[in-house]
């Protein structure tokens, strides 16, 4: 059976649309499943960046945004005797003089009672050997030493239900100390406990007083650490030399 030119052209153009049709289908629904992934995915990154940069406030149950946090200080920093052998003497010691210290520190709160920071502190003092240890009878009888110490701080808050403004916690750090004299330097590990208090004034302003303990290490010996008493003094090694701090300062947050 032979059939029409014009049937057979329309069943040809029917079968083609069809085909058509079939692969537009396809290609549409690919793309609709490609952005479906898309936006999984950017849904995704959104819930893990939320989980980095949030923290959970158990206290009203519902999220938070990280608080972060500066304040700049100011205090005194005691103590500090290290074991010293004047070229050509006796090993004897010497100490660090009272001084004023003054730094900054800043951080962020990782959830409402604990707090992570950097902390950088400097004071000028001077060291002065033992009474009775004379290099030189006509030289000044101290060196002047400058101190840094950089050190990474972790405290923990205790809330009190009586006073909610008030704060008391204890802090731990890890870091180095450099001290420095006119004609050398060293830096050394350096470590610190604590505890203080935290007032809060305003939502974004509050005082905090502290006070540490922050030993030195001074592993290895320092030779030719200050020179002027007359002559050069080693600082000995193998042993901490004890400091203690206070401090008092604002605290922003934001």
């Amino acid at each position: 059976m032979v059939l029409p030119t014009c049937y057979l052209l329309q069943f040809s153009t029917g079968q083609s649309h069809s085909i058509l049709d079939s692969v537009l289908a396809h290609e549409l629904l690919k793309t609709r499943m490609a952005s479906r992934v898309v936006l999984r995915c950017s849904q995704s990154i959104i819930r893990f960046q939320n989980t980095l940069w949030r923290s959970w406030d158990y206290s009203e149950g519902r999220p938070q945004q990280r608080e972060h946090h500066a304040h700049p200080f100011i205090g005194g920093r005691f103590g500090g005797t290290f074991d010293v052998q004047p070229a050509g003497f006796a090993e004897t010691r010497a100490s660090l003089k009272d001084s004023v210290s003054y730094g900054v520190g800043a951080g962020v709160r990782f959830d409402d009672f604990s707090l992570i920071e950097f902390r950088w502190t400097r004071a000028s003092s001077a060291l002065r050997l033992d009474t009775g240890v004379a290099i030189n009878p006509l030289a000044a009888p101290t060196v002047d030493v400058t101190l840094n110490q950089f050190h990474g701080d972790f405290s923990r808050e205790f809330p009190l239900d009586e006073v909610h403004a008030i704060r008391p916690f204890i802090m731990a750090s890890v870091g180095a100390t450099h001290l420095a004299s006119a004609s050398n330097g060293f830096t050394r590990f350096s470590f610190g406990i604590g505890t203080g208090l935290k007032v809060s004034v305003t939502p974004k302003l509050g005082i905090r007083v502290e006070a540490r303990w922050l030993p030195i290490w001074v592993q290895p010996e320092v030779s030719g650490f200050a020179c002027g008493f007359g002559g050069c003094i080693a600082v000995l090694s193998g042993r901490l030399t004890q400091q203690f701090e206070v401090t008092a300062g604002p605290v922003f947050r934001f």
